[in-house]
């Protein structure tokens, strides 16, 4: 069982989500002062642990796939330059985004650090992709912001 971190990257999931949100706001929303931390993975290195542990894990070998942490406040920086808000947040409490992200805003609000040592160990992995704060800047979302 592999128990991934948030999955970015071919200009989807949260991220565009919340690029979405920061277009509509003029502002990128973060819930508290962005102190938190997430643990991130791109999509295509978390399809290569997924590769590697259907054919090298022992059965019932429970992996994280995490390749990076950044702070919310690191990554509200990287996208309110790149959706074209300077550095503006829209600030939220936790029952303010619960209003907009439902229970969604709870997982966002918590301070998420993991390991993924085991999967490196075990299965000789190695997250290689591009980070989320290079794929802001010059990747896949570039496209996304555009739209």
């Amino acid at each position: 069982m592999i128990r991934p971190a948030i999955v970015y990257g071919h200009g989807g999931g949260l991220i565009a989500m919340l690029i979405q949100a920061a277009r509509e706001a003029d502002a990128v929303p973060i819930i508290g002062q962005g102190e938190t931390v997430w643990p991130l993975v791109h999509v295509e290195d978390l399809a290569r642990l997924y590769e590697r542990a259907v054919v090298e894990a022992p059965a019932g070998t429970v992996l994280i796939g995490a390749g990076e942490h950044l702070s919310v406040h690191a990554i509200a920086a990287a996208m309110a330059l790149v959706v074209g808000v300077d550095d503006r947040r829209q600030v939220l409490t936790l029952a303010e985004a619960r209003q907009t992200w439902g229970a969604l805003a709870d997982a966002l609000a918590l301070d998420q650090r993991v390991s993924s040592d085991r999967a490196k160990t075990l299965l000789n992995w190695t997250p290689s992709a591009p980070s989320l704060l290079a794929e802001l800047a010059h990747g896949s979302y570039r496209h996304a912001i555009a739209a």
